[in-house]
């Protein structure tokens, strides 16, 4: 039987989350968000789950934006080191449909952001590297009896 890729199964790519976020849900504790699409997510639970054939939870949004009342019925289910389970949404309005898309975009571009300044954070220290060892360079060569000067480092974008 062929294997299919799970990228090749889903409708648009997943933003795995940075920190899971506790999921709302009656009968389940321990339940976790720790990755969301346009079309569905992916869940974990710390225990035994008692989930059957879907997941009724509510994602709350950062700073109480919104709160968003999801069903999701589970496509696929295995255990790690917890119990993972990916989710297909059954149950949005046009809104909340709306507005799901234009976080998970945000979580998108927020992610690149991060890479692009640990990216940059990371040129700029080689750089900072290279101009120290310039300057030491540049005073050997100058003669060790003369001031020098310390150049300001760069700052780091936070």
């Amino acid at each position: 039987m062929r294997q299919t890729n799970l990228n090749e199964r889903r409708y648009s790519d997943r933003v795995l989350l940075t920190t899971p976020q506790k999921l709302n849900t009656e009968g389940e504790e321990n339940l976790y968000l720790v990755g969301l699409s346009h079309n569905g997510a992916e869940i974990t639970c710390m225990g035994k789950p008692t989930w059957n054939g879907s997941v009724d939870f509510c994602l709350s949004l950062p700073q109480k934006l919104h709160t968003i009342s999801v069903s999701g019925k589970i496509v696929w289910k295995k255990k790690k080191d917890q119990w993972h389970a990916g989710l297909k949404f059954v149950s949005l309005s046009e809104v909340d449909k709306q507005i799901l898309e234009a976080y998970v975009d945000y979580l998108k571009r927020d992610k690149e952001l991060q890479e692009i300044r640990k990216t940059l954070n990371i040129n700029l220290e080689q750089l900072n590297g290279k101009l120290d060892r310039l300057l030491v360079f540049l005073s050997f060569m100058t003669g060790a009896g003369r001031e020098t000067v310390t150049e300001p480092k760069p700052r780091y974008l936070h």
